[in-house]
């Protein structure tokens, strides 16, 4: 009886973790993607986007050490680098490029909240 009592509680623990990791996870996905979307649109127009890539590095700063316990490290890291790879564009003022980053900086959030989203694909 007392196996099982362990069993239990620590099949509790766990589902409880993968929830906290996907409701962690989604809330940075959309959070990220929010900002990146008004910096597109914001260049596009030519509107300075200063202030929130400022606040998309600062999000993602604080995102990481959570996605690094939570999710894939290669993946985190992959994010990470093309946010670099962002602001060198943005410096450099080469905006097709910045774009195109900006696309690929989606796509990682994206395939990161689908691996790490509660689902039958991703639990099995």
């Amino acid at each position: 009886m007392k196996r099982l009592i362990a069993a239990a509680i620590l099949s509790a623990i766990v589902l409880s973790l993968a929830i906290i990791s996907s409701f962690t996870v989604k809330y940075y996905y959309n959070s990220l993607t929010d900002t990146i979307e008004v910096i597109e649109e914001k260049e596009q127009k030519k509107i300075s986007t200063d202030k929130e890539l400022t606040h998309l590095k600062n999000t993602w700063e604080k995102a990481q050490p959570m996605l690094m316990f939570f999710a894939n490290h290669d993946s985190v890291e992959e994010i990470g680098i093309s946010l670099n790879r962002l602001i060198a564009l943005h410096s450099a003022k080469d905006e097709g490029a910045f774009l195109a980053e900006t696309a690929v900086f989606k796509t990682l959030l994206g395939y990161l909240k689908d691996s790490e989203s509660l689902s039958a694909e991703s639990v099995f």
